[in-house]
């Protein structure tokens, strides 16, 4: 009977450890999906905006003629002409005059009248790190848009603009250019930002009620 009752007891401490070994399996898994699953997120996003961005590019010429024959007091915005033109990606929605990509967030691509300014006949658009339905943190996305898209297009961009809820619409944001625009009058060129650049600015995004706006114009 003895016997029975000890071997009883180790079987009943083998099953706990297995438990705690699942257990802790089960959180480490977690962890591995969840992670895994912002980097499909990270990666689809990024695809959807390289392709939608070298398209964009193509008709440029197209939607400067377009700009010239409207009025020249606001921008044109590009989302009913190429709502048509097929260059939408397919997991992106059209909301009026905006664009909502596949993390929720909106932007406005449109060409500005700007004379003698650096965005006049440029596709620009505002891109407001905030959504509530993003997979996404805003400080990831913030992150992803400068490590993805805009350093490996420094080429190709004009200017990016970075603001917050307390530097929007002052001349307190930060400013880069890109390669045919920077180091004239100081302008601070794309290709100079450093990860810890990126990071501390993009910190910045993590509280909810601070808006975090990057203005990308190419």
């Amino acid at each position: 009977m003895l016997e029975k009752y000890n071997q009883n007891g180790r079987s009943m401490l083998e099953m706990l450890g297995v438990l705690a070994i699942v257990g802790i399996l089960s959180v480490i898994s977690a962890e591995s999906y969840q992670y895994a699953m912002e980097r499909h997120h990270i990666n689809k996003l990024t695809e959807e905006y390289i392709g939608f961005i070298q398209n964009l590019l193509f008709y440029e010429q197209d939607f400067v003629k377009m700009k010239k024959t409207k009025s020249q007091e606001k921008a044109l915005y590009l989302v009913p002409y190429i709502r048509t033109m097929n260059i939408v990606p397919s997991r992106w929605k059209i909301a009026g005059t905006q664009l909502e990509d596949s993390m929720g967030v909106r932007l406005d691509p449109h060409i500005r009248h700007e004379p003698n300014g650096i965005r006049e006949n440029k596709i620009t658009w505002n891109y407001v790190l905030k959504s509530e339905r993003a997979n996404i943190q805003p400080q990831k996305l913030c992150e992803v848009m400068y490590t993805r898209i805009i350093l490996p297009y420094h080429e190709l961009i004009s200017v990016v603009d970075y603001f917050t809820t307390e530097t929007e619409g002052s001349s307190s944001g930060k400013h880069e250019y890109g390669d045919d625009y920077c180091n004239q009058n100081n302008r601070r060129c794309i290709t100079s930002m450093t990860q810890r650049d990126i990071l501390e600015r993009c910190s910045r995004c993590q509280n909810k009620n601070n808006r975090c706006l990057l203005i990308i114009s190419f």
